[in-house]
């Protein structure tokens, strides 16, 4: 299986620039399925309504988020917009959280790990 990585970029409502990336994001893909979507959104576009409308429209991903102040995929910057990369292949995608990475940065590391496999098959 080939390894395919697509980004996208979209502006407006947080909604509706999420529904964009989706899209644009599935049209690129070509039918595949992402192991991981990874988006940037500027603090004008709260993750909080971006990521669920990409969970919804990638269920087997792994979906990443981070707030930006610049956004930008390889045809440009943009400023109060969401970009994302979607990445299809033969992969295996796991996440965790963890808090307090100032304080702590081990325990941080250690709460992000925990639950996740040691091992994959």
């Amino acid at each position: 299986m080939d390894t395919h990585v697509v980004t996208a970029t979209a502006s407006g409502p947080a909604s509706r620039a999420a529904a964009k990336i989706a899209a644009d994001l599935k049209q690129g893909l070509g039918g595949k399925e992402p192991a991981l979507v990874m988006t940037f959104a500027s603090t004008e576009q709260p993750l909080g309504e971006v990521a669920p409308v990409l969970t919804e429209a990638f269920p087997t991903a792994s979906i990443l988020g981070a707030s930006t102040a610049g956004e930008f995929t390889e045809r440009g910057d943009t400023k109060g917009a969401v970009c994302a990369v979607a990445i299809a292949g033969p992969f295996k995608v796991f996440a965790g959280i963890g808090a307090g990475l100032r304080s702590s940065p081990e325990r941080a590391v250690a709460q992000a790990l925990e639950g996740l496999p040691r091992d994959v098959q």
